[in-house]
C-alpha cells in the first residue's frame, strides 16, 4: 500500500481551517487507497503523531500528544516518535499562512530529502509575501493594481499617511503582506477609517 504523511495544524491564525482542509484530504486519500500518517504540529510548534478520530474530533491539535522528531537522513529519511521509525515516502503539507504556505516547511522538507506535494520553497516565499509577488510582477512588466506598503516602523503620521496613499482611490484594501485566506484584511471606503485598519493588519 502506497503510504504519504499529511501534516496539518500550524502556527498560524488558520490553524483551525488548517484541520478542515486536512480532514477532506484524508478521506480522499484514503478512497484513493492510500496508507496516511497524520503529523499535528500544535500553535507552539510542537509536531505529534496524531491519529483519524484526533483529526475528526479536535479543532485544534493538542499539546499533549506524542512528540516526532524528523530524522534528517538521505538514504531513509522518517520521524522518530517513542523511539520507533516512521519512514517519509512523501509529505502533503495541509499548512496555511505563516510555517506553511511561506516556504519553510518545503525548506525542511527539501533539506530532509522529502518529496512533497506543492510549489517549492522559492516560489512559495515569493508568493507568500504580497510586497515581493507585486514587485517581480512589476520587475516583469505585468501590470498590478495600484498600492501601497508600509512596515511597523514605517508608518507614517495621519498627514503624511494621506500623502503617501494620493496615487490610490477609495474605496481601499488593507492587507497584511505576509498572511493568508482573508485574516487582519479591511475594506476602508473613507481616510477616517484608513489608520485603524492599518493598524488591525499589523496584528
Amino acid at each position: 500500500m502506497k503510504t504519504v504523511t499529511l501534516v496539518y495544524g500550524g502556527v498560524s491564525p488558520e490553524h483551525e481551517i488548517s484541520i478542515l482542509s486536512s480532514r477532506s484530504f484524508y478521506q480522499a486519500l484514503c478512497t484513493l487507497g492510500y496508507e496516511v500518517n497524520l503529523v499535528g504540529i500544535t500553535k507552539t510548534g510542537k509536531w505529534c503523531l496524531t491519529e483519524r478520530e484526533e483529526l475528526f474530533s479536535k479543532d485544534v491539535v493538542e499539546e499533549d500528544g506524542s512528540p516526532v522528531q524528523l530524522l534528517m537522513d538521505p538514504v531513509q529519511p522518517g520521524l522518530i516518535c517513542n523511539g520507533k521509525m516512521i519512514p517519509l515516502s512523501f509529505v502533503i503539507p495541509i499548512l496555511h499562512g505563516q510555517g506553511g504556505e511561506d516556504g519553510t516547511i518545503q525548506g525542511l522538507l527539501e533539506l530532509a530529502g522529502v518529496p512533497y506535494l506543492g510549489c517549492d520553497m522559492e516560489s512559495s516565499v515569493c508568493n507568500m509575501n504580497k510586497v515581493i509577488t507585486k514587485q517581480l510582477l512589476e520587475s516583469a512588466g505585468i501590470k498590478v493594481t495600484p498600492w501601497v506598503f508600509f512596515t511597523k516602523e514605517q508608518l507614517p503620521s495621519d498627514q503624511a499617511l494621506d500623502d503617501s496613499i494620493k496615487p490610490l482611490s477609495y474605496p481601499l484594501f488593507i492587507k497584511p503582506a505576509h498572511g493568508g485566506s482573508s485574516i487582519g484584511i479591511s475594506k476602508v471606503k473613507k481616510p477616517a477609517e484608513l489608520f485603524d485598519a492599518i493598524c488591525f493588519a499589523l496584528q
